[in-house]
């Protein structure tokens, strides 16, 4: 608390000129006595504040006095301005940090990159599911939404989230399912009517963070692919594996040896490349598919 009264009175100095120390007081909500330590304090830690006495005395800065030169590089003002610029993006966080930084740093944010986390037809849900995820894990609350799985339930869920997850071009929520006492992946997508369910007690409260320090287990199986991908896959190939995963068998077919994730996602991507992609290990995975593609044979 202390710290954060600091910093928000050398934010107050650099806003204005000069400050009576009753007026800082008021603002900071402390003592006239108080806001003096508090000049001491700063003072011991490289700032150049001031006081001045008579009719128009007060608290000042050093006129060019500017923050990040004490505490914070140049780079790494950059970098801050950058990141909280992305967060406002994507709601997480509030345009008055980012202006009070910006005033502190005597700078403006670079907005170098954007983060949506939309879809195209839906500008605002995933955005008000990822602030309810936010508040969720910083309060360590629990989670309750309704959800579609790989198929086709759309059942109720309990989670306690731990992390929220941009992986293959889309968002994914980590948590622990009451439901399912384990830890399990959920895509924000399919994710609806979700709301946050307070804690009744303090022992329920600290159940969430309990079992993110115990969490060492993967959520999903690794697996090693070997893969077969025709040619005229090669926009697919280079853009979806690494090149030390890629090699070439000839002019019209590529070999990939990767390791991922095992789960529901799997077969659909697998299959996505159609005639074009033979899996030539596991044998499980090409039981898998034959399986799969059998039932879809079913439907003609």
């Amino acid at each position: 608390m202390k710290s954060n009264r600091l910093f928000q009175m050398v934010y107050l100095l650099m806003s204005n000129e000069k400050m009576p120390a009753k007026l800082l007081a008021d603002r900071l909500e402390v003592s006239v006595r108080t806001v003096y330590r508090y000049i001491d304090n700063l003072s011991e830690a490289g700032i150049p504040i001031y006081t001045s006495q008579g009719r128009n005395g007060g608290i000042s800065l050093l006129p060019q006095f500017r923050m990040n030169s004490t505490l914070v590089s140049e780079d790494e003002q950059i970098n801050i301005l950058s990141s909280l610029q992305s967060l406002v993006g994507v709601g997480q966080s509030d345009q008055e940090t980012l202006d009070k930084l910006s005033a502190v740093f005597q700078k403006e944010p670079i907005s170098w990159i954007e983060i949506d986390p939309s879809n195209w037809s839906n500008s605002q849900e995933q955005k008000s599911t990822l602030a309810l995820i936010k508040q969720a894990i910083f309060q360590s609350e629990l989670l309750t939404f309704n959800y579609l799985n790989a198929k086709n339930e759309y059942l109720s869920r309990k989670v306690y989230p731990n992390q929220v997850i941009f992986k293959d071009k889309a968002w994914y929520l980590k948590g622990y399912s009451i439901e399912r006492k384990d830890w399990r992946l959920f895509k924000l997508t399919r994710m609806h009517k979700t709301a946050i369910v307070s804690a009744e007690s303090k022992s329920q409260r600290t159940v969430a963070p309990i079992m993110v320090q115990q969490e060492d287990k993967k959520i999903t199986d690794s697996i090693s692919l070997t893969l077969k991908i025709n040619a005229k896959m090669s926009y697919r190939i280079f853009e979806e594996f690494t090149q030390e995963q890629i090699s070439k068998i000839d002019d019209n077919y590529y070999l990939v040896n990767c390791l991922t994730n095992d789960g529901e996602w799997l077969d659909s991507y697998l299959l996505s490349f159609g005639k074009y992609l033979q899996v030539l290990a596991p044998t499980i995975i090409q039981n898998r598919l034959k399986k799969e593609l059998k039932s879809m044979l079913d439907y003609y």
